[in-house]
């Protein structure tokens, strides 16, 4: 099996373009999870505002990039990546030179503008991936780069706390800003294609053709699946602080990431993908057993063995998109997916806290486990009955026929 699975990716890096796609994917994901830390320590430090509206600035960031997520993708379908990308780059490196130098109100609206033109980095990568590889191949290629996504995850904040403790406060943060513009930049010269070479260019294909029930069905486990992973960050670190061992949380976090990145890994060399819905069941199951970790030793193992399954689930709901949506409307569609998993994220955090705040803080785990296990059960209830319905369909066109 780890034969197989390091053949697959040897193949996944030899594909012309591969590499190049997951450096930039690197690099334009690193400032982007460093600059929501450096953000909130800047707003807490250096503008004296409180963690609420520390957190409030991240918030109108995401947000408002996930309303916008599914035009910027349509855009990506209609008139390419660079018209696409350029006025994004443009405003969103004004709002990081000026915002940081505002006072709070000013940082928020500049936040609140660079959130409505964000990159659209999530339809840009996986299309970019998706348009270089065969059918069989993106099981590996979208696998290794959730990979290479956890790498971000876990040092993207490393380097927003180093920078905002190293580097002047206000500088810090513009800097963080421009390094995802310079990224952007790097697509924009690059250039990279959307669609595979062989695809016969057509025209744009209506929004009714492919947005279905199954794929409706395929946003809500994707915002589920996401809304399980915020909810175990929060969880992870407020039962932490609940045992007064907040210092622990860093290490914790790390393994868990690292319990993702390794799950992404073997995913990717399996032979065939398992389905979204089982992968999302399974991840909210073995979420659900932190609850009951007596310690940061057994949270961290806790955490690790449910994070096996974060990189399968995110790989497998790309996987469903691609096969559910036709190539020409695959920037939109990635758009959709996107604002699904921001807004599964953006209630994840809140929900998750709520029931620690009433229940205790342990009981964050099982809160969020439940939630994705139940849109899991409902989802898949929902997809064999539209299946039924279906086979039934042919069955009396063909008993009216007689």
């Amino acid at each position: 099996m780890l034969q197989t699975a390091l053949r697959s990716y040897r193949d996944v890096l030899r594909l012309p373009g591969y590499p190049l796609i997951s450096g930039l994917a690197l690099l334009v994901r690193l400032p982007l999870f460093a600059v929501g830390v450096a953000l909130a320590l800047h707003a807490v430090n250096v503008l004296g505002a409180s963690w609420a509206q520390a957190g409030l600035l991240t918030t109108a960031t995401t947000v408002t990039g996930a309303i916008t997520s599914p035009l910027r993708g349509r855009l990506l379908d209609r008139i390419g990546l660079r018209r696409t990308v350029a006025p994004c780059l443009l405003v969103t490196g004004i709002c990081w030179c000026v915002g940081p130098f505002l006072p709070y109100v000013g940082l928020l609206v500049a936040c609140t503008v660079a959130g409505l033109f964000t990159m659209p980095i999530w339809s840009i990568i996986r299309q970019a991936i998706l348009a270089i590889t065969a059918p069989q191949e993106r099981q590996a290629a979208l696998s290794l780069d959730s990979a290479l996504a956890e790498v971000a995850f876990m040092g993207g904040p490393l380097l927003g706390i180093w920078a905002a403790t190293s580097w002047p406060p206000r500088w810090s943060l513009t800097i963080l800003g421009l390094l995802g513009v310079v990224a952007g930049v790097g697509f924009i010269v690059a250039n990279v294609p959307l669609v595979a070479a062989d695809h016969e260019a057509t025209e744009s294909v209506s929004r009714r053709q492919w947005f279905t029930p199954g794929f409706a069905v395929i946003l809500a486990a994707s915002a589920a699946a996401s809304m399980v992973l915020t909810g175990t960050d929060v969880g992870i670190v407020a039962t932490l602080r609940d045992w007064g061992r907040t210092a622990d949380a860093g290490w914790v976090m790390a393994v868990w990431g690292f319990g993702s990145l390794l799950g992404g890994l073997v995913y990717g060399g399996l032979a065939r993908g398992w389905r979204l819905l089982t992968l999302l069941a399974l991840l909210s199951i073995v979420t659900i057993p932190a609850s009951f970790a007596v310690g940061p030793l057994s949270l961290a193992i806790l955490v690790t063995v449910a994070g096996l399954l974060c990189a399968p689930c995110i790989t497998s709901a790309s996987t469903a998109v691609a096969e559910s949506v036709s190539p020409s409307a695959m920037g939109e569609a990635m758009g959709w997916h996107g604002s699904a998993m921001t807004v599964g994220a953006a209630i994840g955090a809140p929900f998750a806290g709520f029931v620690m705040d009433h229940a205790g803080a342990h009981w964050g785990f099982a809160a969020v486990g439940s939630v994705g296990l139940l849109v899991a059960v409902v989802g898949t209830l929902a997809v064999g009955l539209r299946r039924r319905q279906r086979d039934v369909r042919p069955e009396a066109a063909t008993v009216t026929s007689r």
